[in-house]
């Protein structure tokens, strides 16, 4: 009788361990899309690629020539902290500016950029 309750919590726990590492392995594809800046013009399109998550305008009307542009780089996701870690490239000062991006709900995605000790918060919208 004691082994059979021993079993039993041992499937158990290796069911809701599934259950958990499913869920967070949703949460980590998740990322991959098409995101417009909330109220912005261009659109981004992120999918893995070279072991991260990389992400190009692939949509500007204002702004053609940005087209083709690799703006989110090497972003993976931090399990620890359950949310990406990745760099911004920004054309004008021709940097990379380190950020983070929590996922609000399944279609708002708030990217957090490091400017030194300033950061700024950019809201991503889902297509």
């Amino acid at each position: 009788m004691r082994i059979m309750k021993i079993l039993a919590a041992i499937l158990l726990l290796c069911t809701l361990t599934n259950i958990i590492l499913s869920a967070n392995g949703n949460k980590r594809n998740n990322i991959i899309g098409s995101f417009k800046k909330d109220g912005g013009e261009s659109t981004i399109e992120v999918k893995y690629k070279n072991r991260f998550f990389q992400g190009y305008i692939v949509e500007n009307n204002k702004k053609p020539e940005s087209v083709g542009t690799h703006l989110f780089r090497d972003i993976k996701y931090d399990a620890n902290k359950m949310l990406w870690v990745g760099k911004l490239y920004v054309k004008k000062r021709d940097k990379l500016y380190d950020f983070d991006i929590v996922q609000e709900s399944d279609k708002k995605f708030v990217m957090t950029i490091k400017l030194g000790i300033l950061s700024k918060d950019i809201v991503w919208i889902k297509q």
